[in-house]
This record gives C-alpha cells, structure tokens and sequence, in this order.
C-alpha cells in the first residue's frame, strides 16, 4: 500500500468513517468484498421487467445488478438459453406478482424476491432448446429496437405453446350476453351444494381457513376500568406458520407473510372489530367492503349464494390483497381496516425476515420509512402499524444485526412530525427443523418493542369510531 493511500485512510479513520455500519463489518473495514464471476446477471431497479444475461466476459457485480449462479448440472444451458427462454409471459407475471412496484413504474427485484421468480425448469427449456436457438436473431432483433412484446410473443410461441402445450383460451362468444346456464362447450355445470352455498375457489389464504373459523376468544386480561392489557394468542400464530415451515414452503413467495397477515387481522376481529371490517376475512373474499357484505346480507337467501359467488369473483369489488392510494404511490397493504363512508381506520405493514439478516436490512428501513410517510402524507388521521418478524437464529448468527432491527423497530416510530408509524412490534419467531413445529418468542426482544406494547393504534382507532368502543373493554 503506497503512503498516499495509508494517510487517505488514516483520514478517514479520524472521521469515523470506519465505525459507519458497512465498513463496520468488513475486515479489513476500506475493503470491499468482491464475489466469483456469477454465471448471469439479474437486473435490480426494472423500467418494465427483470432481465437475465450471461456474463460471457467473467465480470464482477458489486450492486447495481444481482448475480446467479448455476448448479454445475445447470450451467452450461442455463448460461446459454435461461436469459431467453426467461423472456416469457409467465415470467414476466411472476415478476410483477413477487417484486415491489415503485412511482413511475419502476419494479424492484431484492434477493428473496428474485429466489422466488419462476424461470422455466431444466427439462422445459432442453425441451424448447432447438426453438428457442433458431429465433435467438428475431429475439435479439426485437430488443434492440425496443420492442419487448415481441420478443415475449415468441419465446411464447417456441416455450409455452409448443413446449409446454398452453394455449390462450378462446373468448365466449355467442352474439348476447352470457347467461349463468352459458357454458363454452365441455364446461360442466357449476353444482350448488344443499343449503345454497357455492364451492369457492382456494386462494393464497385458504391453507389457514381451518384454523381461522370458530369462536374467538378474549384478548383483554385485565379489569373493568383499569389500563387495558391484552394478550396475543401466540399458539395461533405458531399453528398458522407451521403450514408453510412443515410443507417446507418457508422461501416460497407470500405463504409465511400470509400467516402472519392471517394472524393479525384474526387478533383485531378479537379485540373487538367486525368480522366483515378486517381485512383479510377470515374466508373469502378477503377484501370485501362491508357495505357490500351489509348488501349481501339483506338479499332474499335463494341469491344470496349466487351473489356472493359472482362478488368473490370479481377482482376489482373483491380482491385478495387490500391496494390504497398513499400520497405518491399505490401501496398493497397487508392488513386494514376501512369503509367508503369513513376510508382508511388502520394500516398495517407486516414484514418477515427469516435469513441474510444484516444484509436486507438497510434496504427494509429505507422501503419501510417511505411507505409510511406514503401512507400517513395522505391519511393522517388513521392508525398505520408496522410489525416486523425475524427468526430468532439471528441473536446468536448475527447479533449485531439484531440489535440494529431493535433499533430500526424503535426509529420508525412516530416522534410527533407524521413520517413514522402509529405503532411499531418486533417478534421473533423458529422452528424445529424436523417436524417445521414454529413457536413464537415474544420474550427475547425488549418490552417497548414488543407487541403487546404496540396496541396503541387500536385504541386511536377507537377514539376515531365516535365512541363504538368495540375493542376496549
């Protein structure tokens, strides 16, 4: 090291540049860690869709982009054909359905999302492989004049016709409008069971449904007129994330953060709130206004199921995930409570992070700050909550990182200025790794970060119900 370079980090030590988190964990701290050549680059901050390309010359990625890297088996056709094949409807859907949109388009791909981004299998793409080499050109072609719908329509056409065999199905068309009993050639009769009620279809919630009907129990512990106190049912959550851990489907898309969505809005409805006012519904629909569900209600019983039936299936009445409008950009929230006549009550993000602790982390606090100034910039006067849930391997694998996201827990927290949250909750959670058996462990964060701290946001909410007092005792 020359002795410019000694004095530029000498200078830099008496600034505390050293101490700064990043440098913090390096070692030594002015040295960058450097990976091997990845086998492919995947695309990071997307104008329309994540893109995969080979890196034929063996460069090095720092962050602007994410390497792949391919099992040996793997890597000879996935270096030479996954960057195409890649260019498909299915992929470019699944993109848009695991990544996070963001103002002006831009769609974001983090790690654990891109883990989760369906690619075509080995087999499918050995299997399109002559197809996909002889319209390489047209491709190409068609990329570089900017036209991607091209390019996908014929890596379709090679991939996904015929490959795989998947056809667009054809528009009913008779000349008028279709009526319930107007079925396209070959589609069975819709059968309604005895009592009037339809088989809905599953959704990404319906795995928990048997754990979410019965009877509630009562969370509030402590005396008539006392300081509330309420006591989460912990054993439900555990029970809900044991679905995805036993099936071993923790790293698949949504399943793990649908348990958690699943358990907070079952711990509203037992605070008190309406079963047809949390979203997600125990049952599907998973959003649905409760004016609609009012409506329902009142209709002869004899339409009732058919009404219900049509409503469900109706994205733009009754979707599966709650979108509002923030002040700068749309946002899925995963749990709400809201009315047309009233808007948004309560907001809540929840948010699960299992591995790579220290790493995502940054990029959590800096998604997680901005959303809620984006939620609270437009609706001020509702409750927005944020909880967060790590598995507890992070206080002996990366203690620091742990003690960051207490931090972070703490620093999103509304001071008085609007730009944080209404309330904020860290839990951690494991499992056993034979049987996926999760048991919640409320106990190993600090009191103020723990939930059971957290419920300010359901008693403002009440204060804004006009005195219901539905969620007190």
């Amino acid at each position: 090291m020359s002795a410019g370079a000694r004095r530029y980090l000498a200078h830099g030590e008496a600034h505390g540049v050293h101490e700064a988190y990043k440098c913090r964990v390096r070692t030594p701290w002015w040295q960058v860690p450097i990976n091997t050549a990845p086998d492919l680059f995947l695309t990071y901050m997307n104008a329309d869709t994540p893109r995969l390309s080979t890196n034929t010359t063996g460069a090095l990625h720092l962050n602007s982009v994410h390497g792949v890297y391919l099992h040996d088996d793997t890597q000879a056709i996935g270096r030479e054909l996954l960057p195409l094949a890649s260019l498909n409807t299915l992929t470019l859907l699944g993109a848009e359905l695991v990544g996070r949109a963001y103002g002006g388009g831009m769609l974001k791909i983090e790690p654990r999302e891109a883990d989760v981004l369906p690619v075509p299998t080995l087999a499918a793409v050995e299997g399109a492989r002559a197809g996909l080499q002889h319209r390489r050109r047209c491709v190409r072609d068609a990329l570089t004049r900017g036209d991607l719908r091209t390019a996908v329509r014929i890596v379709d056409q090679v991939l996904l016709r015929e490959q795989m065999g998947l056809y667009r199905r054809p528009a009913h068309r008779t000349g008028h409008r279709p009526r319930p009993d107007d079925r396209p050639p070959g589609r069975p009769r819709r059968h309604t069971p005895a009592g009037g009620q339809v088989t809905a279809r599953s959704d990404s919630f319906s795995q928990f449904d048997h754990l979410l009907t019965g009877p509630l129990s009562d969370p509030w512990t402590h005396s008539r007129g006392a300081e509330p106190v309420y006591a989460p049912n912990y054993d439900l959550l555990g029970q809900l994330l044991t679905i995805p851990t036993s099936a071993g489907a923790v790293s698949e898309s949504g399943n793990f953060a649908n348990g958690i969505d699943a358990w907070i809005a079952t711990e509203l409805r037992r605070a008190g709130f309406g079963e047809d006012e949390v979203w997600p519904r125990a049952t599907r629909p998973r959003v649905l206004p409760r004016d609609i569900t009012t409506l329902i209600s009142k209709v002869p019983a004899a339409l009732r199921a058919e009404l219900l039936h049509r409503v469900q299936n109706i994205p733009a009445v009754a979707p599966v995930d709650a979108r509002v409008l923030g002040r700068a950009y749309e946002k899925q929230v995963d749990v709400v409570i809201a009315r047309w006549d009233r808007g948004p009550e309560l907001l809540i993000s929840t948010k699960a992070q299992l591995s790579s602790f220290g790493k995502n982390l940054p990029n959590r606090f800096e998604e997680s700050y901005g959303d809620a100034g984006n939620l609270r910039g437009r609706y001020p006067l509702a409750a927005v909550g944020y909880f967060f849930v790590q598995r507890a391997t992070i206080r002996t694998a990366e203690p620091d990182a742990f003690e960051r996201s207490i931090d972070m827990i703490r620093k999103l927290r509304d001071t008085g200025d609007t730009n944080g949250y209404t309330a904020t909750a860290l839990l951690l959670v494991d499992w056993d790794a034979a049987t996926g058996t999760v048991t919640a462990k409320p106990d190993l964060v600090p009191g103020d970060v723990r939930l059971a701290r957290a419920d300010g946001g359901i008693r403002r909410v009440e204060r804004n119900r006009h005195g219901r007092g539905s969620a007190q005792r």
